[in-house]
């Protein structure tokens, strides 16, 4: 008796949270409700744990998860956005891992 429940995972155009983006995910998508739900979750408590409410500070989240509330930006548009030097190259060296992979 084979599960009717579909567990490939593979990269996906995917719509949640009223973006459209590619992610790497369950081709079900109960599973990958349940998937976002928790990637979601974590992503909010790290960004929260800067205190956000507290203190005046930026919060730079570096994902290929849109999260809800949040300013969007591309990695092309890096240079517009006031970065700090450090995590900018830090970000471009990823970019290049990526690509040469």
């Amino acid at each position: 008796n084979k599960s009717s429940v579909q567990t490939k995972f593979r990269n996906l155009k995917v719509k949640n949270n009223g973006y459209q983006f590619n992610f790497n995910t369950f081709e079900d998508e109960d599973l990958r409700k349940i998937q976002f739900h928790f990637i979601e979750k974590e992503l909010i408590q790290a960004v929260g744990r800067a205190r956000l409410l507290d203190n005046d500070c930026t919060v730079y989240l570096f994902s290929n998860y849109p999260l809800p509330h949040a300013e969007q930006y591309n990695l092309e548009e890096i240079e517009d956005l006031r970065v700090p030097e450090k995590v900018r190259k830090l970000s471009y060296k990823n970019i290049e891992k990526k690509k040469a992979s």
